[in-house]
């Protein structure tokens, strides 16, 4: 651990950083460089299974490494005579909304530590399914009943979503609690709640679908595909009458046959870069001479 001065904050890289000589002094290097003095500690008397608490004290530039240093020792001297800081800030705010506490768990939990695929499937869970309904509520107000009326409610259309929606709404509260955000006593709302049962919708095709999906890419990417016309439109007059045909890119029919032959998920071959193939002959395997 290193001790952190204002040579070592300046040149730090994103991460967390616990200084060796004050126990429970932190600095944050969020990805966009932002740099955050913060007190980690557990309240007097819980031991190590207490909950967790951050005390915010200032970012870089608006306080220096010595001051947020001095400011370290007087809250961690505040938590030796049995006080809770950071309960108390968050008891004193005590209106934090969904909505808020959302943001916040988007921003400083999955953000940072979630792939973007992951990150970007909380925000829609949250921004789409959550907030329309629960996000002008003051966070510490929700409770079972909440989050058991909304699984039900996504659940109607879309029992795998719902599922899913009570397990980042479980993680955020749990997120909120870990930062003092909310009480330390607060039950979690989404806990208990019981999912949907959800079916495998995993099926190999046959065969025969292979050979029909092969020559339809075939024709897609040489003759080209019919287009769906909605003759009744407003502006379907206006489109030729014949040869209605879309050519595909070979590169689209080519991300789908490495589709078929890798089983790999569609954002691994969509997000594949040459770095990431290995063009080697693999051992044993003679390779072709090229054509004279």
């Amino acid at each position: 651990m290193p001790k952190l001065t204002k040579e070592f904050v300046d040149r730090a890289a994103p991460g967390t950083f616990f200084d060796s000589d004050l126990p429970g002094f932190v600095l944050d290097v969020g990805k966009t460089g932002v740099k955050t003095f913060f007190v980690r500690y557990r309240p007097k008397g819980t031991g190590r299974s207490g909950p967790r608490r951050y005390f915010k004290i200032g970012r870089y530039g608006v306080v220096t490494p010595a001051e947020a240093r001095n400011e370290a020792r007087r809250v961690l001297g505040r938590v030796a005579a049995g006080e809770d800081p950071a309960a108390e800030i968050a008891e004193a705010r005590g209106a934090i909304s969904v909505a808020e506490l959302a943001e916040r768990f988007l921003a400083d939990e999955v953000a940072p530590k979630r792939k973007p695929g992951t990150a970007a499937l909380y925000s829609i869970y949250l921004r789409k399914h959550v907030l329309p309904e629960i996000g002008a509520m003051k966070a510490e107000k929700v409770n079972r009943a909440t989050i058991a009326k909304l699984h039900i409610k996504i659940g109607k259309t879309h029992a795998v979503t719902a599922n899913r929606v009570t397990e980042t709404v479980s993680g955020m509260f749990a997120f909120g609690v870990a930062r003092a955000l909310l009480r330390s006593d607060m039950p979690n709302p989404a806990k208990g709640i019981e999912k949907f049962r959800e079916t495998s919708r995993e099926r190999f095709l046959s065969g025969d679908e292979l050979e029909r999906l092969g020559a339809a890419l075939r024709e897609a990417e040489t003759v080209g595909v019919p287009w769906q016309v909605d003759e009744s439109g407003p502006n379907a007059k206006h489109l030729p009458k014949e040869r209605r045909l879309t050519v595909l890119s070979p590169f689209a029919t080519a991300a789908i046959r490495l589709l078929l032959f890798t089983g790999c998920r569609l954002r691994e071959i969509l997000h594949l870069k040459w770095t990431a193939v290995d063009a080697r002959v693999p051992p044993g395997r003679a390779q072709r001479a090229a054509p004279s």
